[in-house]
């Protein structure tokens, strides 16, 4: 799905004039990427705090 919405917006990038339509396309794909966005982030920062006490934080 990421892959579909990514092509849809780039094609409707290069096709279109329309803001309201290029602004709904990048909020689809958006939309679709939120949650693996935010699994990388959350991931990201347990391997940061890995091991460390809140108060050296």
């Amino acid at each position: 799905q990421v892959d579909i919405l990514t092509d849809r917006l780039r094609k409707i990038a290069v096709d279109s004039d329309d803001a309201a339509v290029i602004e709904a396309a990048t909020k689809a794909l958006a939309d679709a990427t939120e949650a693996f966005a935010a699994e990388r982030m959350n991931a990201s920062i347990r391997k940061a705090l890995a091991g460390k006490k809140l108060e050296s934080i």
